[in-house]
């Protein structure tokens, strides 16, 4: 059986076959040699290679397999390239993209995978949008690396134009009626890919109604595949025309989606930080959601201030752990002078307070005179206070 290594480097044996249109081993299982998923993972590895990013859209109705697909995709490029970093994302990172690319580590090459971005964009303001997109074609400037973002959404339409026109791939996990018409529409006078799309959407009402379809693996070599058990089939618009591709569940300790956080109030955050440091809880709020690009958190002058350090830092470097250490020590001279003050005038509180008791008490039971403590600690005489058990007329 020919592997699909021996198709990629198209020798086995030394023997040239270019020729073979039989089936190859994927996974263990034989399946046609154009559905492999790694005939486009290795597209992508050469895009990325070629221009350092590669963007990639998943399109499908909910339930369609689009994360699963997701996933597939990276584990197969970090199979072959160790060196990438994944990283799943959602909305909230993709409308403050600039952020999120500055917070992560320079240097390093990005699969990031942006889950369920339908509509996500729709809330920004046009010159907020267009900065968006700015920084999304400048990610791998901003990352000094390479960068292949993945976005899923359920329709065609519900993402963006100017990002979608970016993706290197679209690959569609279903074929609803409204979905019809938007890929006619983009594949319109392209005959293979025409007719690869009408291949694909008898497979899918096959898969869909009768819960099975049927591939032709070459050769006259026919078998019939359970759907999700473990294939399921999408529709590729790739930079070498149209292809039909099997998905399946593949995912690692590297690559697997992360479980969902549990979605705690802002209140409840709050009393939680106000119970846990009563002293710095609001400060340490607003400095996440600032890095979470909410900056109108933070009060002015701070936000002021970061923004400053982040248009220096835009274009500058330094020594960052000989910064910190820099900043701890003046930290420390500061807080040593604050304790001092603060100690100095404790004595200072400590030794009148010693006066009051001193000049202030008198040993009589009935009542207590403070005329003369009063006048030496603050220069004047005040009008005679007698307090006793009994109140007294003054005639």
């Amino acid at each position: 059986m020919v592997t699909e290594l021996d198709l990629l480097t198209r020798s086995t044996k030394g023997k040239q076959f270019t020729g073979y249109r039989g089936p190859t081993l994927f996974e263990g299982i034989q399946i046609p040699q154009d559905m492999s998923p790694r005939i486009t993972v290795n597209q992508i590895i050469r895009q990325l290679d070629r221009s350092g990013f590669a963007s990639i859209n998943i399109i499908g109705i909910p339930g369609s397999g689009k994360s699963e697909c997701a996933n597939m995709l990276a584990h197969l490029l970090h199979q072959e390239r160790k060196e990438f970093v994944i990283l799943w994302c959602g909305s909230n990172e993709l409308r403050h993209i600039k952020e999120f690319l500055q917070s992560l580590k320079k240097g390093m090459n990005y699969l990031i995978i942006f889950d369920d971005t339908s509509n996500a964009l729709d809330s920004l303001s046009g010159e907020e949008l267009s900065e968006a997109f700015q920084s999304y074609t400048r990610g791998r400037h901003e990352v000094m690396g390479k960068i292949c973002p993945i976005m899923i959404y359920h329709y065609s339409k519900s993402h963006k134009k100017n990002f979608r026109a970016m993706a290197l791939f679209n690959i569609y996990l279903s074929a609803t009626a409204t979905e019809k018409g938007n890929i006619k529409e983009l594949i319109r006078g392209d005959t293979n890919a025409l007719n690869r799309f009408s291949a694909f959407q008898r497979l899918y009402r096959t898969s869909f109604n009768e819960k099975f379809f049927d591939l032709d693996l070459g050769n006259g070599i026919n078998r019939t595949f359970e759907d999700s058990n473990p294939f399921r089939i999408a529709y590729v618009l790739g930079p070498l025309g149209a292809n039909i591709m099997l998905t399946k569940i593949m995912k690692c300790g590297m690559c697997m989606e992360k479980p969902l956080a549990t979605y705690i109030e802002p209140d409840d955050i709050i009393e939680k930080g106000k119970h846990s440091h009563p002293n710095n809880w609001n400060l340490g709020l607003s400095l996440i959601c600032f890095f979470k690009g909410e900056k109108d958190a933070l009060p002015n002058e701070l936000r002021s201030t970061l923004d400053f350090y982040l248009r220096v830092f835009a274009d500058n470097t330094t020594d960052f752990h000989q910064l910190q250490n820099r900043l701890r020590k003046l930290r420390k001279t500061r807080n040593k002078r604050y304790y001092r003050k603060r100690t100095e005038e404790d004595e200072h509180y400590q030794e009148l307070s010693k006066m009051v008791k001193r000049r202030v008490v008198d040993k009589r039971p009935n009542e207590v005179k403070i005329e003369e403590s009063m006048e030496t600690l603050f220069g004047e005489k005040p009008k005679p206070v007698e307090i006793g058990l009994e109140a007294t007329s003054s005639n």
